[in-house]
């Protein structure tokens, strides 16, 4: 048994080694190189969305009412195609490329109703199982709207946050250096992707550290649900989100563009007078929430696991499961990444 436990644990060991290596050149290529990085970083993400909806719809058996991998598939690379147009080429407004994408959501939800409604050996199966044809097809419909809706937009929303500008691309303004405003901030993507991932890592990695050495025989969070997580842990999880927090603030406000834009967006700042310590109090604040959500979007997965009746998602980065197993906390940290960066975008 021992045995096992070690050899598990020198795979994720390797496992996470080889993940986090492949981040870091993820985010020193976005960094330094942001036109190329920006859409390698698109390709990953793309890789991660893939692979999260064929596991996602193994376990949910989402192909027994018609919502194929391939239909889903479909329907993202039309709205990441359509999200690049207008935001990279046409350069158009956002409520617009919104109002498309949901379009093609849409289109494809009402296809899937279509197609079952008409699919004589759907029509068959619903009849063996004493199932309504048309209420099973409408299932089928949701289940994709379900599958785009948890785990698709939370990866999306990484992509739409990688593509971040804080100004309207078309306003082309100087930064005093004879460059455009635009050109000059398109890193602030590299900032908000690092807070999602780093955060999470670190919660993650804290929490797990401070609950095997301190953790036992301490009361659980949610027992039912994720029997190994302790309050000790939550509370290591929360100092980790922080010291990520932090750490992406130290390293990123270096870059003047990146300092100023926060400076400049942090209104409340001119009311501390110092928009270090204004930058500071706000990045805190990021990690501590930050952590709260990657921690319980970890619980969530572990609820659709259980009420499932299986230990992982997949079975594909060795000793860690699937790439779900691993982005359970980072879905749920995205969004409120996502969320926090327009809140900064309009103080």
């Amino acid at each position: 048994m021992v045995e096992m436990e070690n050899e598990n644990f020198k795979r994720r060991t390797v496992s996470s080694a080889i993940i986090t290596a492949i981040m870091v050149l993820l985010f020193v290529l976005r960094y330094f190189l942001p036109d190329f990085g920006m859409y390698l970083f698109d390709a990953a993400l793309l890789t991660f969305i893939i692979m999260a909806i064929f596991e996602t719809a193994h376990l949910l058996k989402l192909d027994l009412r018609g919502s194929s991998n391939t239909i889903i598939i479909i329907t993202v690379c039309l709205c990441y195609v359509f999200f690049i147009i207008g935001m990279e080429i046409v350069k158009t407004e956002w409520w617009l490329i919104t109002i498309i994408e949901v379009l093609i959501v849409a289109a494809f939800a009402f296809y899937v109703f279509l197609s079952n409604t008409m699919d004589k050996k759907f029509q068959k199966q619903c009849a063996l199982l004493h199932k309504n044809p048309k209420k099973e097809s409408l299932l089928g419909s949701l289940d994709l709207l379900k599958t785009l809706l948890y785990p698709v937009l939370s990866i999306f929303l990484m992509i739409v946050l990688n593509h971040f500008h804080p100004i309207d691309p078309t306003t082309e303004l100087d930064d005093g250096n004879g460059n455009l405003t635009y050109e000059t901030y398109k890193n602030i993507g590299t900032l908000a992707l690092m807070l999602i991932f780093a955060v999470s890592f670190l919660t993650d990695t804290a929490s797990y550290l401070l609950g095997v050495t301190l953790g036992y025989g301490t009361k659980k969070l949610v027992p039912k649900i994720s029997p190994h997580k302790t309050y000790v842990g939550a509370v290591g999880g929360i100092f980790g989100g922080i010291l990520a927090s932090l750490l992406v603030l130290l390293i990123l406000s270096a870059d003047p563009k990146i300092s100023s834009y926060l400076t400049d967006n942090l209104s409340f700042a001119d009311i501390i007078g110092n928009p270090a310590a204004a930058a500071n109090l706000v990045f805190i604040l990021i990690g501590i929430f930050g952590a709260v959500a990657t921690i319980v979007g970890g619980f969530f997965a572990s609820f659709l696991k259980r009420k499932y009746n299986t230990k992982d998602f997949g079975s594909f980065i060795s000793g860690h499961g699937g790439i779900m197993d691993r982005l359970d906390g980072i879905l749920f940290n995205s969004v409120f990444i996502f969320i926090i960066m327009l809140i900064i975008e309009v103080l």
